[in-house]
């Protein structure tokens, strides 16, 4: 048998065992493997990095991502703020609103309370001082009529005298009244009133 041979153990062992044979071959194509994917990654982060530059740049003043960015902020911005604004102002302008109004409603209300008091008193106090005076006035003017006399009774007759009044408004007053009496004859004699008993 030949030593030779490559089925023989010995060739085998001597094979699988010797760092230059064909496995040795196969850790070199290994590093080259690994060397590749460490490159690709590297390419990877330095794409990754110039991408995001390259973004970054896109969103730098002038151009039309910030463009975009600040006009849509911007506007959103604006509205909102425009709403919230409009909103607290109607608030704060109905809250001052209500104040102002309220207290000029109050002035505006007591002068026209006060001038409607004053023609409403005044009218009351003319009726009032009207009825005083139209009273006062029937009554002086009945006692000067009756010349001062008191204490009339009108279930009996009197002769009374007319005499001109010094009161003025009252032409008249009675000068001077005689009580008539039973089986008494009354008459007239002269500017006066006499009497004498009646004979049966």
């Amino acid at each position: 048998m030949s030593t030779n041979s490559p089925d023989t153990p010995g060739n085998a062992g001597a094979s699988n065992d010797n760092p230059e044979s064909g496995a040795g071959s196969t850790g070199v194509s290994g590093k080259v493997v690994a060397i590749a994917a460490v490159a690709a990654l590297a390419l990877g982060l330095v794409g990754f990095f110039v991408g995001q530059m390259i973004k970054e740049d896109e969103y730098k003043k002038g151009k039309s991502g910030y463009e975009k960015i600040y006009k849509v902020g911007y506007n959103a911005g604006f509205a909102a703020g425009q709403n919230a604004g409009t909103a607290a102002g109607k608030q704060a302008g109905l809250t001052a609103g209500k104040k102002l109004g309220a207290a000029q409603g109050l002035q505006v209300g007591k002068k026209a309370g006060e001038a409607i008091g004053q023609q409403e008193g005044q009218k009351a106090g003319e009726q009032a001082g009207y009825a005083k005076g139209f009273q006062a006035g029937v009554t002086k003017g009945s006692s000067a009529a009756l010349g001062s006399l008191t204490g009339w009774d009108t279930n009996i007759p009197y002769v009374i005298e007319i005499d001109s009044s010094p009161v003025n408004g009252v032409p008249y007053q009675v000068f001077s009244r005689t009580l008539m009496k039973a089986n008494v004859n009354y008459y007239v004699c002269g500017n006066t009133a006499c009497s004498e008993p009646r004979t049966p």
